[in-house]
């Protein structure tokens, strides 16, 4: 269940949020509130962002009662260059406490055999986001974004994408994307660990593994009339995972590739 309240004023615009989620093993409640100011004739923006997450974690079929607090801050700025042209700027950081582990994940150590996922009780994240939209002319317009992301786990991370959409007619519109990933892997990330009594932490999760992905797409869209539209698409995934060994500073790499279509009509009444 999620609630948001926004009110608009002549240069501000204020909403707030709650929600609750409910599972068999995970209960959450989440509260928000954003707040934007428009100035020097709207050409400017500037935007505010906090969120508070009270989680409480169990596992079924497993006596677990944990819990966890998270706190996100955002702060953004977009600016109009010119008629043709715009840039965003957003910085944010997390802060997690509490319950960080998977319950539903384990490690082997050798001599010892499976033993639980344990990471530190606090996370914290920092990112910075940059975009810039360029109108080139009727046809075709550029959009490009760059993510850095940084967290106390010694994860580091960059994402690229690039998109250009031509509008072919009056009705058809050709859409090519491309995205690019990479994180190296957590400090206590390896895919078996060897016997250690002076480690704390451990987690042979692949999704704190050293990570790479690359994924054109085109997509084609076409809008019949003001209640009929058509698209279709292909994508191409390729992604590269990198397990560190216990006890070794080689990397064994893991390669998945796919492509994906899809097709589909949508109908507004």
């Amino acid at each position: 269940v999620n609630l948001n309240v926004n009110k608009a004023f002549e240069q501000f615009d204020i909403t707030l949020g709650a929600g609750h989620s409910s599972e068999n093993d995970y209960k959450s409640n989440s509260f928000s509130s954003e707040l934007g100011y428009d100035f020097n004739q709207k050409n400017s923006r500037l935007n505010f962002g906090w969120g508070l997450s009270l989680d409480d974690i169990s596992r079924t079929g497993a006596l677990l009662d944990e819990s966890k607090r998270s706190v996100n801050y955002v702060l953004g700025f977009s600016q109009l260059l010119s008629p043709k042209a715009s840039i965003n700027v957003d910085l944010s950081y997390s802060q997690h406490r509490g319950y960080l582990s998977d319950p539903y994940k384990n490690v082997f150590i050798k001599k010892q055999g499976i033993q639980a996922d344990i990471r530190p009780e606090s996370r914290y994240q920092w990112a910075f986001q940059v975009g810039y939209k360029q109108y080139i002319n009727e046809h075709v317009a550029l959009n490009l974004a760059y993510r850095y992301y940084q967290d106390s786990w010694d994860i580091q991370s960059h994402t690229l994408t690039l998109s250009a959409p031509l509008k072919l007619s009056s009705h058809w519109v050709l859409r090519p994307s491309l995205r690019y990933y990479s994180q190296n892997e957590a400090s206590f990330y390896k895919s078996y660990f060897q016997k250690d009594a002076s480690r704390k932490y451990q987690s042979s999760d692949y999704r704190l593994a050293g990570f790479g992905s690359f994924s054109p797409e085109l997509k084609l869209e076409n809008q019949f009339n003001d209640q009929v539209s058509f698209n279709a698409g292909i994508r191409y995934y390729k992604a590269s995972h990198h397990y560190k060994l216990g006890g070794s500073a080689d990397f064994l790499p893991s390669a998945l590739s796919f492509y994906l279509f899809n097709i589909g009509i949508s109908v507004q009444f």
